[in-house]
């Protein structure tokens, strides 16, 4: 399907090839760093963990209609549909919960250190901003 001289070619199939692997690897890299501020309770993780919800429903949505743009596919579009409530819903139950839920204001309480010191041997101090 990605070589012209097939069948089932269409020319929309090499952008869809490019858009999935671009978005799973940013994907994949931005809940790699959730995951961190996560364990690590930062007060920066429920902006972050909104940021990403917002991000997978607009790459839902652009991946229906990337799919519903291929001619020779038969993608169906109730297995669009579906994908795309459960984006809604996921969005709908926790940003409003990371918003305003105070138990996360208790969890997530540590912030990143702004100023570092450092003393070397010599005793010499190092302030980096």
């Amino acid at each position: 399907i990605s070589s012209s001289t097939s069948q089932g070619y269409d020319v929309v199939w090499s952008i869809a090839f490019v858009y999935e692997l671009l978005m799973n690897c940013v994907i994949m890299v931005y809940v790699i760093f959730i995951l961190v501020l996560f364990i690590k309770r930062r007060t920066t993780f429920p902006m972050h963990f909104i940021i990403f919800r917002i991000m997978h429903f607009t790459l839902i949505i652009g991946d229906a209609i990337l799919a519903s743009q291929i001619t020779n596919s038969n993608f169906a579009a109730e297995s669009n549909a579906k994908t795309i409530a459960s984006a809604i819903i996921g969005c709908c139950v926790w940003i409003p919960y990371m918003i305003y839920s105070e138990r996360v204001r208790d969890t997530f309480v540590f912030k990143h250190k702004k100023n570092i010191v450092y003393e070397p041997i010599d005793g010499n101090v190092i302030e980096v901003s």
